[in-house]
């Protein structure tokens, strides 16, 4: 039973890294109509929602599937995590010294290559601080700081909850520094920002879920199939809390209470297939996309027509779908060779 339990509740959190994929998705297939003035057919959506649930996701899964002894678990993460990146960070560097045009604002020198592919962060002349030279790579400087200190208290506590609550107090303390000097330097820019609660906040569902799930009556254990047009429905209601979503206090509470709804009431629900589908490969999908609305937006076109503009979004989001499937599984099989492993998931 508990194995069947544990298998749902991937499934909810496929369904929020859907959500969280397509808002994000969004925002980087309209900036260059942004910053045109194109008057755009539909709301602005921030992009920072969607990586707000992504790093809860990854606090709560870090607590959820660490063992008591963190055998191999940096390198089980960069086995996961890094050639998936670092092939696309090739690519973004390539392309810049090919075609410049296509990824004008990006400084993508030997240097600034080299840092990006250890995820270290650094800053460019007359830009932000920018880390690196895949810019919404940037998510991943800050999970890697993550993991390498979840790795590092784990070797002196043995076990993921008490981990967990010193996580806690970590990255919570982390914002606090942020909030007291400011990120106005690179180590509290890249470290200290606001992203840091909701590390926190998954952290903190992770570890009061088998207190509240034994509490909860026994239709919230029960399977529930979730048909796909909910599914349509609550992207909908997601992109519009998107569009008015504030790096505040509220808000954070705001997504950190949706977040622990969806862990601890919708533990149950079974996906439909396209939606965990898209969660499994919402991380190639994350970085692809960039790539594939950069060439759709500025070596296709632009457009005013309202009915075009619907369909080349659409075009764009099931080629980066369709590309990111790809690649994934390419990029899967590829780790799964070089690392002997018998069975590729």
């Amino acid at each position: 039973m508990e194995k069947k339990i544990n298998k749902r509740k991937i499934e909810i959190i496929e369904l929020l890294r859907f959500l969280a994929m397509t808002e994000v998705f969004l925002i980087h297939y309209t900036q260059d109509y942004i910053h045109s003035g194109t008057n755009l057919p539909l709301p602005i959506v921030s992009g920072k929602l969607g990586v707000a649930f992504f790093f809860m996701i990854t606090a709560y899964l870090l607590i959820k599937t660490s063992k008591s002894v963190p055998k191999g678990f940096l390198r089980k993460k960069a086995i996961q995590l890094l050639p998936k990146y670092e092939i696309v960070t090739f690519f973004v560097f390539v392309i810049v010294q090919i075609k410049p045009s296509l990824l004008h604002s990006i400084d993508a020198s030997p240097l600034n290559f080299l840092l990006s592919v250890f995820l270290i962060p650094y800053q460019t002349e007359g830009i932000a601080y920018v880390c690196p030279i895949l810019p919404i790579a940037w998510t991943l400087v800050i999970q890697a700081s993550v993991f390498i200190i979840f790795r590092i208290l784990m070797q002196f506590f043995k076990n993921s909850r008490i981990t967990g609550l010193v996580m806690v107090v970590v990255t919570a303390g982390l914002y606090i520094t942020g909030c007291i000097f400011g990120t106005s330097n690179l180590f509290t820019f890249a470290y200290c920002r606001f992203y840091m609660l909701y590390f926190c906040a998954g952290f903190i569902v992770a570890l009061l879920e088998p207190y509240v799930t034994k509490a909860l009556p026994e239709f919230f254990r029960k399977q529930h199939i979730v048909h796909l047009t909910i599914c349509i429905v609550l992207l909908i209601g997601f992109l519009a809390l998107s569009c008015i979503y504030n790096e505040t206090i509220i808000f954070f509470l705001i997504n950190a209470i949706i977040f622990s709804a969806c862990i601890y009431l919708c533990s149950a629900l079974t996906m439909p297939r396209f939606i965990t589908l898209s969660g499994r490969i919402s991380y190639s999908f994350y970085f692809i996309h960039y790539l594939v609305c950069k060439v759709f937006t500025r070596l296709i076109f632009q457009t005013d027509n309202y009915i075009l503009f619907y369909v080349l979004l659409i075009a764009c989001f099931a080629s980066s779908f369709l590309i990111a499937w790809m690649y994934d599984n390419v990029v899967n099989k590829i780790v799964c060779l070089l690392t002997s492993k018998k069975k590729c998931q």
